[in-house]
């Protein structure tokens, strides 16, 4: 019975998480309730998994990944990224070596975008071609240590709960760096000629061409539309946007009759590029609507900033519709479009809904905007000037990392120690400002991760772990272990393509534990082939959150990861399965 419960659980697990209409926090707070109602986890043990060091560890490295950007490490570094040609092939391969070398210790390719678009920008390329392979170079670069990625964290603590030690700093190193050669020359070489290519960027007073924005503009009295059918709006070559409805006096028209009449004061919804929608307002006389938080208000404000940026994860403006986000009031920002997929061209903009990975373009006053798109938890895309690195801070910074790094390598002190540690001293020393530190963190991975470590837990009490261990024995009871190293990999592959990289390591760890214990041999074969598996995320931008960022930067649709991710994915597969051998068998 209780493996039923944990079998029922884990597949609504999985079809929530595809689904993606409730947080995954929400999700595994509400499978941690299930399996301790079902009495499969004691009840004084259900918030264990919060306290568990993998969990204190991977809050302590989001802190130490913040205190990079803070001191201006990244900038500094950034600035010298200049030096290479101006082929796809010249930009990709030294940007997708930097952001693998500081994914080891910062699994985020937010700390690239920027300055990869602008690069893209001078050398008249589409941010398309670019961001998709850095995404994936972050994930190939997270598996070169532990602490390069949940899920070598959390398969390092399982290894310490089983035999009493955790997997060391490099130990992850031989594997991960021989991957991350290969997928890098892949995606550097090959792999980016799959993807879309957009046009180029062009400017409109400074912003990018990313995808077509949903905004709204008003007819004014002088305006050459005045007076036209919609039907002639439509079939004219001298506009190139898409009109997606109409609204007169407050009221929805249907875009479809083109035989309305345009009338002053209209209110046009329209979907268009960056160049084509500045080009529609210059020619045909029209304004930009600016939403407010009650009502629009037309024209750009020429004292502000006009700046693009894409919502993170972490954004408060996610889930929200625009007429919900009070950005005027409490943000002193108006939002002037938005991108949008399908569904939104049924809707106002106003009422369309902020997701993860839209990108935005707004304005604001240019001594204020900075500083608010980090409140709103955005990443600004266009070009604005770069944190100044403080000397002073850059050095503290990399002492205090260095020294924590080396703690754990000469074991004076345990991961789940030392980097805590040092997130403390980097406060303490002004690195990271003390408001900013509870910012640093995503809080609802943490919340996810603790309530999916006792489920996994529950997979080994329940014998749902020996089960999926049996059937994998069974298959390969008459082949060679590479077999079933392989089959382990493939369907670790296969689940953390469908939800969250970290929940998948929970979920399979004990599947490797209870694989070796049949076998009675070492679990690090099988751990270290789970810790694989979980971090080759490229099919799908729902299992890493590097993936699902740079889905509106680039413009990218859910079949443009597996076209490029599907030769990478192999590459791993074939390629990881007897190195594993080599080094763990």
């Amino acid at each position: 019975m209780q493996q039923a419960v944990v079998f029922i659980t884990l597949t609504l697990i999985v079809f929530l998480f595809i689904w993606d209409k409730i947080r995954y926090d929400f999700v595994a707070l509400a499978a941690l309730f299930t399996i301790v109602i079902a009495g499969i986890i004691p009840v004084n043990t259900a918030f264990n998994g919060f306290s568990n060091p993998a969990v204190v560890t991977v809050v302590a490295v989001m802190i130490i990944s913040k205190g990079m950007q803070y001191c201006g490490l990244l900038d500094a570094l950034s600035r010298h990224l200049n030096w290479f040609g101006k082929k796809p092939t010249s930009l990709i391969f030294p940007l997708s070596v930097f952001t693998a070398l500081a994914s080891s210790f910062m699994n985020n390719v937010s700390i690239v975008i920027p300055v990869s678009i602008k690069l893209a920008k001078k050398r008249h390329h589409s941010p398309s071609l670019i961001l998709m392979p850095l995404a994936f170079a972050t994930l190939l670069g997270g598996m070169t240590t532990l602490v390069g990625s949940s899920p070598n964290i959390i398969v390092s603590s399982v290894r310490a709960e089983t035999i009493n030690e955790p997997f060391r700093m490099f130990d992850f190193l031989p594997i991960g760096i021989i991957l991350s050669i290969l997928g890098i020359l892949y995606t550097s070489l090959i792999g980016w000629r799959f993807l879309p290519k957009r046009e180029s960027p062009i400017s409109m007073q400074d912003t990018l061409e990313i995808e077509d924005y949903y905004t709204e503009v008003q007819v004014s009295e002088e305006s050459k539309l005045v007076g036209l059918s919609l039907k002639q709006l439509v079939d004219s070559e001298s506009y190139e946007i898409d009109l997606v409805g109409v609204v007169r006096n407050g009221n929805y028209l249907n875009a479809l009759n083109l035989n309305v009449t345009i009338q002053s004061e209209d209110v046009l919804m329209i979907k268009a590029d960056s160049k084509h929608l500045q080009s529609f307002v210059d020619v045909s006389g029209t304004k930009i609507l600016v939403e407010s938080d009650t009502h629009t208000k037309p024209v750009i404000n020429k004292d502000n900033t006009l700046i693009e940026v894409v919502v993170m994860k972490e954004s408060p403006l996610v889930g929200k519709s625009v007429a919900q986000m009070r950005l005027l009031e409490d943000y002193g920002i108006d939002l002037l479009a938005k991108t949008g997929g399908r569904k939104a061209k049924t809707k106002r903009l106003s009422y369309q809904v902020i997701k993860m990975g839209d990108v935005l373009l707004i304005q604001g006053n240019a001594n204020r905007i900075a500083g608010e798109i980090t409140n709103l938890g955005c990443l600004a895309l266009t070009e604005r000037e770069q944190k100044i690195g403080d000397e002073r801070k850059i050095s503290v910074y990399l002492m205090i990392v260095i020294a924590g790094i080396a703690s754990v390598i000469l074991r004076l002190l345990p991961v789940h120690i030392a980097f805590p540690l040092s997130a403390l001293l980097l406060v303490l020393s002004g690195v990271i400002p003390y408001r900013e530190v509870y910012k640093a963190v995503d809080w609802s991975v943490i919340v996810m991760l603790g309530a999916m470590i006792p489920f996994g837990r529950a997979m080994i009490i329940s014998g749902g772990a020996d089960t999926i261990s049996n059937a994998l024995l069974y298959l390969g009871q008459y082949s060679a272990q590479w077999l079933l190293v392989g089959l382990l990999l493939l369907l670790t592959m296969l689940l953390t393509n469908l939800v969250n990289n970290a929940t998948t390591s929970i979920v399979m760890a004990p599947i490797a534990i209870e694989l070796a214990r049949s076998l009675g041999t070492s679990p690090d074969l099988y751990l270290m082939t789970v810790a694989v598996g979980a971090c080759s995320v490229f099919l799908s931008p729902i299992g890493h959150q590097a993936n699902t960022l740079v889905m509106g930067p680039g413009g990218y649709r859910f079949g443009d990861y597996w076209r490029v991710g599907l030769g990478l994915q192999i590459i791993v597969l074939v390629s990881a399965i007897p190195l594993l051998l080599y080094y763990w068998g």
